[in-house]
């Protein structure tokens, strides 16, 4: 009975501990940096409702990601490359993202089965702004890649907003003396605008 109690109670504490690993894979600064993004992505858009995808961004290749990265550090002057090397190591595979707080615009998180549901057919993005009245699109975001002194980072969003239009951005983000974090630099990295096929 004694060794059967003391199995159960590994057990236990081995999925309490796999739990705890699961809640805190991110690090509290990442979420005030998309809080952060959100607000300032919105914050002349107030009207839009912000819809998120529930998984972080996942890239094609290591070569892919590690290329973009090149690209964007050259034109990132101020972006450390300890910086960068954290975002790549962070962005090899894809994360479930949890609620995050946001001081000023609401949003939403869309759950990986629903979006299945919404576009295994044609006219998912009709079904999805039917669900989603006034919705900007859907963004995605990657991890945050912070610098050893935690005072920079970096982060990669994309807004899609139908099957033809869409952009993607890798945004610098500097910590303040007050220990807020402002926005430093934006780089657009891709895009793709189709008038006739303009988000409604």
């Amino acid at each position: 009975m004694k060794k059967y109690c003391t199995i159960l109670l590994f057990i236990c504490c081995l999925s309490l501990g796999l739990q705890a690993h699961a809640q805190y894979i991110f690090a509290p600064d990442e979420y005030l940096i998309y809080a952060t993004v959100i607000d300032a992505w919105y914050f002349n858009n107030s009207q839009k409702r912000v819809v998120i995808k529930d998984h972080t961004a996942s890239y094609t290749s290591l070569t892919t990601l590690e290329h973009e990265l090149v690209y964007v550090r050259s034109r990132m002057p101020g972006l450390a490359l300890e910086t960068v090397n954290d975002f790549k190591a962070k962005n090899l595979e894809n994360y479930s993202l949890e609620k995050f707080i946001n001081q000023r615009s609401e949003y939403q998180i869309i759950k990986e089965g629903e979006m299945i549901n919404l576009f295994e057919h044609d006219e998912g993005w009709g079904r999805f702004y039917s669900r989603y009245p006034n919705a900007d699109g859907i963004i995605t975001l990657s991890r945050v890649g912070f610098n050893i002194e935690k005072n920079q980072a970096l982060l990669c969003l994309a807004n899609q907003w139908n099957r033809y239009t869409g952009v993607g951005l890798y945004i610098l983000i500097t910590k303040q003396p007050d220990l807020s974090w402002k926005i430093k630099e934006k780089l657009r990295v891709w895009n793709s605008w189709l008038l006739d096929e303009i988000k409604p």
